[in-house]
């Protein structure tokens, strides 16, 4: 990891654990997102930085 990056998780009060920075801080800031379906066009966007998850339901089927 780049000096960058370990300063940016040290001012975020974030340490390095067993050797390891933890992209959160614990196991339930860990979301999963699942829409459509199989095949060419399905894709992973992840998130950009530390952000707070927000949703709302657009349809209901």
């Amino acid at each position: 990891m780049s000096e960058e990056n370990q300063v940016s998780y040290a001012e975020m009060e974030r340490p390095l654990i067993n050797g390891h920075y933890h992209l959160t801080q614990t196991p339930d800031d860990i979301l999963i997102v699942v829409a459509g379906g199989p095949g060419k066009h399905s894709a992973y966007i992840p998130p950009f930085g530390f952000t707070t998850a927000c949703s709302v339901r657009v349809a209901h089927m």
